[in-house]
């Protein structure tokens, strides 16, 4: 048996409180690229890899609640990854909090467990 869940990481990361609105920043969390955005005042969180030809989202911008890939401009909604125009995948999110001054990133982690003992 699988069992998926949410495992929610501090991040360290001053540059996150400071990031303007409409601003992207690429910052490496447990291996993955991640392209924090902040629209409307609320911090994002996207996989950094556009699913369109594979670039960074870093240098884009978020404009009418879109998250634009510098390279194509192909237009990504930072909630849902949902691509603008549907041409191509959607963009891998993750859920974010900021609470109490703490940034915290939620990453998908799988266990298996069999006959009740949960094994990683």
């Amino acid at each position: 048996m699988l069992a998926e869940g949410t495992r929610w990481k501090r991040l360290n990361d001053a540059r996150l409180h400071a990031l303007a609105d409409g601003k992207t920043l690429r910052v490496m969390v447990g291996g993955t690229a991640i392209c924090f955005v902040r629209d409307g005042g609320v911090l994002r969180a996207v996989e950094d890899h556009c699913p369109h030809q594979g670039k960074s989202f870093e240098g884009g911008t978020c404009e009418g609640g879109y998250l634009i890939c510098p390279w194509h401009k192909m237009s990504f909604d930072p909630v849902t990854g949902r691509n603008r125009h549907g041409t191509t995948t959607d963009a891998r999110v993750f859920p974010v909090e900021e609470r109490d001054g703490e940034v915290r990133i939620g990453l998908p982690y799988t266990s298996i467990s069999v006959f009740g003992w949960k094994l990683w």
